[in-house]
């Protein structure tokens, strides 16, 4: 998929949608543009510290070639009825592949429209997994990012949606 402007962002997705990409304005440094969306059929392995593997859909590698994040893009990644399985939907976080490892990078549930949502500070490649090791109830926020700003010191167009992106602790 190609970014048609860096400096507005932008929404890319996949072919078959499942796996969306929201670039805040001037997110995007350097590269052409293109961002490759396409599946890693040799991405596995366990999460580390989760009670139990349950990976849910396929994993995604997310590429811009020379491009990177100078702010951090929100990604969404949809998952079918059948791909969940027996797993629960409200449990389901977005992990990236790192060392040979998974690390959970974070996640927002929505069962009804089947998608977590998460914000990504890099590119790489991306799953899904239920993760019971992460405790339900009372957290903390720890950080809070809001893209695009509801406020442009340039001037210009408002988007019609904001996306809310935190981070929480136990």
């Amino acid at each position: 998929s190609q970014l048609g402007d860096a400096a507005s962002g932008g929404v890319l997705s996949n072919t078959d949608g499942s796996v969306r990409l929201y670039f805040p304005p001037n997110g995007l440094s350097g590269g052409s543009g293109e961002i490759a969306i396409t599946p890693d059929l040799e991405a596995a392995g366990k999460p580390a510290g989760l009670a139990q593997d349950v990976a849910v859909g396929r994993a995604f590698r997310i590429d811009a070639g020379t491009g990177v994040l100078r702010k951090p893009a929100t990604l969404t990644m949809g998952f079918t009825q059948a791909e969940l399985g027996g797993a629960d939907a409200d449990r389901l976080g977005i992990f990236r592949r790192q060392s040979g490892s998974w690390v959970r990078v974070g996640g927002t549930a929505n069962a009804t429209l089947r998608t977590v949502t998460t914000s990504i500070e890099q590119f790489g490649t991306f799953a899904l997994f239920q993760d019971l090791s992460a405790p339900l109830g009372s957290t903390k926020l720890r950080s809070i990012d809001c893209q695009p700003q509801a406020f442009a010191p340039a001037g210009g167009d408002l988007r019609s949606t904001t996306d809310i992106s935190f981070e929480l602790t136990a």
